[in-house]
């Protein structure tokens, strides 16, 4: 579930940068590159202390670097598909993250067959990195 927030906070963040760019279809490429690189979202996380916050937790609900960037990859992939939803209209995919954001589950049952099986490897990847709870 946490990792399902997170999506919903990563895609508001892209759909902010996307909305700063004219053109569409330069603006998505844009935003997938971002989300893909580390080093561009570096240059974004230094300037956005929002855009600094989803990345923490990012950070935070993948447990390790290696599933931070495999969030982002399977964001990258989601933010597509939200453009193309929302007929690239950048209030009309806030609208849709809006609606995300209050049932992200209802929102992750919308990814394609490719998404939810990185979603369920990348949890799946989580659960394998948390420390193990001591017995007591």
């Amino acid at each position: 579930k946490n990792l399902a927030v997170f999506f919903v906070c990563a895609l508001v963040c892209a759909v902010s940068l996307y909305a700063e760019t004219p053109e569409e279809t330069k603006a998505l490429d844009e935003t997938i590159s971002i989300l893909l690189s580390p080093e561009q979202r570096k240059q974004i996380l230094d300037k956005d202390p929002k855009a600094k916050e989803a990345d923490d937790f990012a950070l935070q609900v993948g447990g390790n670097a290696a599933n931070q960037q495999k969030i982002y990859e399977l964001a990258a992939k989601v933010m597509a598909d939200l453009a193309k939803n929302g007929n690239s209209d950048p209030e009309k995919m806030m609208q849709i993250l809006e609606k995300a954001n209050k049932d992200p589950e209802a929102f992750a049952k919308t990814f394609s067959p490719e998404q939810k099986k990185m979603l369920q490897d990348l949890a799946a990847e989580i659960e394998k990195a948390k420390p193990a709870k001591p017995i007591h």
